[in-house]
């Protein structure tokens, strides 16, 4: 089954109101907090294959708090190459594994 790279703003969107300064200032970035706990919900970052010092080192290349959508897609093509992992069954990934449900 192939799978498509489809560009889900609305759920990168979801992530982003998690930062409460993304949120706060009304933008659209992504910090590194809130990409780990994506990619802890998608099941890709398992301390195994993927780790948390993988991802910092990939997220501070960029030398930024948070990035914005082009700049995240940038980050996973990083994070795939340097791990020899799949980008498309990343993202797929990403795009099945529900959306951030904010702690009430």
């Amino acid at each position: 089954m192939a799978m498509t790279r489809v560009k889900d703003v609305s759920r990168t969107s979801a992530y982003c109101e998690m930062d409460p300064i993304s949120f706060e200032q009304n933008v659209h970035l992504l910090p590194l907090s809130q990409s780990d706990k994506w990619l802890i919900s998608a099941r890709i970052l398992d301390m195994v294959t993927l780790t948390t010092t993988d991802t910092g080192l990939a997220f501070f290349k960029f030398r930024k708090r948070a990035l914005s959508f082009d700049e995240y897609m940038a980050y996973l093509k990083e994070l795939a190459e340097s791990k020899s992992l799949d980008l498309e069954e990343m993202q797929f990934k990403m795009q099945i594994c529900g959306k951030p449900k904010k702690a009430t």
